[in-house]
């Protein structure tokens, strides 16, 4: 939100400390087993993983390149600065698909 200047009434802003509030998510991109175009998706996948269109998200949507050697947003601080650990989720935990809709009709966000 930089970008917009200073009158701009937003920012954008990392919580240091490595809590919740300094989640990084991950843009990221598979191919099904069953995958009826394999090849196709497969060109898609590479495309996705050549510099011009890291360099793309990088600069459009401020994605962190995965590419080595493309730079990042100007408007975004270098990974290695930001105060983020790596989250301990028992990944088995997420599996309760009905309780979490469930969750999410309690609060208003499901119907």
């Amino acid at each position: 939100l930089e970008e917009e200047g200073e009158g701009f009434p937003a920012r954008n802003y990392f919580l240091p400390g490595g809590g919740p509030g300094s989640l990084i998510l991950v843009s990221g991109v598979g191919m099904l087993k069953t995958a009826p175009n394999a090849v196709n998706a497969q060109s898609f996948i590479d495309f996705l993983l050549t510099s011009e269109a890291q360099q793309y998200f990088a600069n459009e949507t401020y994605e962190y390149p995965v590419v080595a050697g493309v730079a990042i947003s100007p408007f975004l601080p270098p990974l290695a600065e930001l105060d983020a650990t790596a989250a301990d989720i028992p990944l088995a935990s997420l599996a309760d698909l009905p309780g979490t809709a469930r969750l999410l009709s309690e609060l208003g966000i499901l119907p």
